[in-house]
């Protein structure tokens, strides 16, 4: 079952751990649904969290990688485990 995006406009307003559908990172990236997942087939930024089949993306994760600060992403990051994410931090 697909859920629906919140408007573009309340996006810019969450916080920075807030968790986005790939839909709504790629709102917020201007870029489609589909690039944004060749990216992340591809191992590029912006890092996302992986549960199962469910991809999300942390809303500061995808403002750095907007203002160009890579760094927050090191390479060969893969994905990271939603359960490890959330037991880490």
């Amino acid at each position: 079952m697909r859920y629906p995006s919140r408007p573009t406009k309340d996006l810019y307003e969450l916080p920075p751990e807030a968790l986005l559908t790939p839909d709504e990172a790629a709102d917020l990236l201007r870029m489609t649904a589909t690039a944004l997942r060749q990216r992340r087939c591809r191992g590029e930024p912006p890092a996302f969290l992986k549960n199962g089949f469910v991809i999300r993306y942390r809303k500061g994760e995808v403002d750095a990688f907007m203002l160009g600060d890579d760094d927050t992403t090191p390479p060969g990051y893969g994905a990271v485990q939603l359960d490890q994410a959330t037991a880490n931090g």
